[in-house]
């Protein structure tokens, strides 16, 4: 008898450590559980910048997949408009400092033609773009909330409008791509500075 209390202290000894050491692992993997974070599609990462156009917007619907479709409609409406603006502001400033301004009714012959050549770079547009950010929520109410944040590379409109506008038509021979991506350039920080400019003055 004196024999085995040895023998039997160890046994209970390793069944203790045995218990303990599963408790351990338990409790490792429930720190280790990975909870869902969601991402603010309305944060400064996915703003315009010098590089890309984007454009973040929300929509609500019943149902879920509704609610994102909407959200990324609203997106490419943004994204458009605001690529156009600048397109159109940088082809205005082209025409008035180049020697195609001096033609005679060379406005009213041409702004026409470039107004059509954006709308079909604008339109292509709408399918060559990406989804940077997507979330969705159920509210309160039991409907869903989706928010979509995608962009459009600068570059791909830059080279699109400089092919339209370069190739075949009267005035195509007097085009200056690069003085044209200089202007473009130039609209595009001006609304990249009133970005910022209004997220300066929602913090303060």
């Amino acid at each position: 008898m004196i024999k085995t209390k040895p023998i039997l202290i160890f046994t209970f000894l390793s069944i203790l450590i045995g218990i303990s050491g599963c408790k351990i692992l338990e409790g490792s993997e429930t720190s280790n559980q990975k909870q869902e974070v969601k991402m603010d599609c309305y944060a400064a990462d996915f703003k315009t910048t010098t590089d890309y156009f984007r454009a973040t917007t929300s929509a609500t619907d019943t149902d879920e997949t509704l609610a994102k479709d909407k959200a990324l409609l609203y997106s490419k409406k943004a994204v458009v408009s605001a690529i156009s603006s600048v397109v159109q502001s940088a082809t205005s400033r082209f025409i008035d400092q180049s020697v195609m301004g001096k033609k005679q009714n060379f406005k009213e012959i041409f702004i026409p033609k470039i107004n059509a050549k954006i709308k079909e770079v604008l339109t292509q547009e709408l399918t060559d773009y990406t989804i940077i950010c997507k979330e969705s929520t159920q509210l309160k109410s039991g409907n869903y909330k989706a928010d979509i944040a995608i962009e459009v590379s600068k570059r791909a409109i830059v080279d699109k409008m400089n092919s339209k506008l370069s190739s075949g038509g009267t005035y195509s021979e007097l085009f200056d791509a690069v003085k044209f991506e200089q202007l473009f350039n130039e609209e595009l920080q001006k609304v990249v500075d009133r970005q910022k400019s209004l997220e300066e003055n929602s913090i303060k």
